[in-house]
């Protein structure tokens, strides 16, 4: 998926509306429809509006906070990495088990560009509450096939992680490599 679909206008246009609507206190976030959004206006995928909101502080975000996502994404950028790298980084901040270490394999090798199905992904069980880092992991790894489930397991890290999670995002979407546009 290309960033702003490789237009600026796109972009500009957005942090214009975003910044509107902010400051009239209209801006809806969070909605299966802001993540369509994303994906087909913006080229920008769902599960990365649904990172943007789950680091939000609250339902009525900072200007700043959506100004940093959207000014650290490249025009064109080609973000279809950026998901997999931050899993590997929020399972990299768990205490290792096997469960983690099954997870992190299936997105590093995303990373390398295999194919990796659906069913391996949903093959990561969770605990049901009983283990902080099980639970989290099974999150993560159904973040893949349902987007919204990284809002569920951003709630098993603490907030100095998250914290520290926002600057991390930022710096994988700014050093997303340059997609190719055409169709």
């Amino acid at each position: 998926m290309i960033a702003y679909h490789g237009n600026p206008a796109i972009k500009e246009r957005h942090l214009w509306r975003v910044r509107e609507r902010l400051e009239l206190r209209q801006y809806s976030y969070g909605s299966d429809f802001h993540a369509q959004f994303y994906e087909s206006v913006l080229g920008i995928p769902a599960i990365l509006a649904y990172l943007e909101y789950a680091f939000s502080d609250d339902l009525q975000p900072s200007v700043s906070w959506i100004e940093s996502f959207h000014t650290a994404i490249p025009v064109g950028a080609d973000l279809s990495g950026v998901w997999p790298r931050f899993a590997v980084w929020l399972l990299d901040n768990l205490e290792g088990n096997a469960v983690v270490q099954e997870a992190r394999s299936l997105y590093e090798r995303l990373i390398e560009g295999e194919n990796v199905p659906d069913w391996e992904f949903r093959a990561i069980e969770g605990s049901e509450g009983k283990d902080d880092a099980l639970s989290a992991t099974f999150f993560i790894a159904h973040a893949q096939l349902y987007p919204l489930y990284v809002d569920y397991a951003l709630d098993y890290f603490s907030d100095e992680c998250c914290a520290a999670g926002k600057t991390r995002l930022l710096e994988l979407l700014a050093l997303a490599p340059h997609g190719d546009a055409s169709p």
